[in-house]
């Protein structure tokens, strides 16, 4: 796995505002409290690297990861300017799909970004958003990275 602060991963100058950066790393906490995982931390190189990633999508003007190796990735667009609690509310959502009564240690379809969320063992996060003509995009990167086959059970637990 690759190391998602190296060199070699685009970094940009973080322009999103700290007062954002903050805010989502309170609803992350907020929520990830509910499934018994640990604070998360801002760390200030991933930022960056979120930063790079969101002024690219304004460039391109459509959703895409990133597929950089090393870390999980959250990815959310709006029209609007949306707010950090907007954007990690929208990931959370998906928890409506997920079944913890047969959660096994693999993925199910369309909760990726709430596991990521809550993933117990990812306790490091960068956040950036980025405006261009299509809309806002929100990146959020996790280290370590979650959603591995195997890890769900002692990685995603219920309320």
């Amino acid at each position: 796995m690759g190391n998602p602060t190296s060199e070699d991963v685009p970094k940009a100058r973080v322009t999103t505002p700290r007062e954002y950066i903050e805010e989502c790393l309170q609803v992350h906490n907020e929520l990830r409290t509910k499934h018994g995982s640990p604070p998360m931390a801002i760390k200030e190189e991933m930022c960056k690297i979120a930063q790079a990633w969101a002024n690219h999508l304004t460039t391109i003007g459509k959703m895409e990861h990133s597929n950089t190796e090393g870390f999980g990735e959250n990815i959310y667009w709006a029209t609007n300017d949306p707010s950090a609690r907007t954007a990690v509310e929208k990931w959370y959502s998906e928890i409506k799909d997920y079944n913890f009564a047969s959660a096994s240690d693999q993925p199910q379809k369309g909760t990726g970004h709430f596991t990521q969320v809550v993933w117990k063992e990812s306790v490091e996060l960068g956040v950036a958003k980025a405006t261009g003509a299509k809309g806002t995009y929100v990146v959020a990167v996790y280290a370590p990275q979650g959603n591995y086959m195997g890890e769900f059970k002692d990685n995603v637990c219920s309320k």
